[in-house]
């Protein structure tokens, strides 16, 4: 959990560079073994990298660089092309698998994002049910009728509908009312 952490504070510039190592390394060992060992779904791992960390246009300009360090790494390994076509028709296709991988995966980041979002939005409205509406409240006692023509407390309505909870203490106002006296041993009189 901590690495995936780690890669998600690095800033774009690192997730780039990161790419770009990834791309080298996969070339390397793709020159390294010939031309006639084929490592172009490796190339996928940098292009998912970016796509992830950085976005769906990085990740197509790596499938662009990837195809390039192919034909590249081929050519350093002696490969003899015998038509510019064909080996011009196998780039588009590896192409055109990268961009197809690219945007599946970011439809996929997208996807989880929105299920993440409607996730904390749903617990956002389970925490915080808001009262609407009129409630026929009595001016004298502070009781009002619900839906089936109870009177309750205020208290005992906002509780049940919400998370909200009660404390009970007086104001000052109130406290000088009911307890005249205990107010004027407090200031000293």
């Amino acid at each position: 959990m901590y690495i995936v952490e780690w890669f998600r504070s690095l800033s774009t510039k690192h997730h780039i560079i990161i790419g770009l190592l990834l791309t080298v390394i996969i070339g390397y060992v793709d020159y390294v073994t010939g031309y006639e060992l084929r490592m172009e779904l490796f190339y996928l791992l940098p292009i998912s990298y970016v796509t992830w960390f950085v976005g769906q246009r990085i990740g197509m300009l790596f499938s662009v660089l990837s195809i390039f360090t192919i034909v590249y790494s081929d050519f350093m390994a002696g490969k003899k092309y015998t038509s510019f076509t064909i080996e011009f028709w196998n780039g588009a296709i590896y192409f055109v698998f990268y961009v197809i991988v690219t945007v599946l995966l970011k439809l996929r980041i997208s996807l989880q994002q929105r299920e993440n979002l409607i996730e904390e939005l749903d617990n956002a409205l389970r925490q915080n049910e808001e009262l609407s509406g009129m409630l026929p409240i009595c001016a004298s006692c502070k009781t009002f009728r619900d839906d089936q023509e109870y009177r309750q407390k205020v208290e005992s309505y906002i509780s049940k509908h919400t998370i909200a909870e009660f404390s009970r203490s007086l104001c000052k106002e109130c406290t000088a009312k009911l307890y005249p006296g205990f107010t004027k041993k407090k200031e000293g009189i």
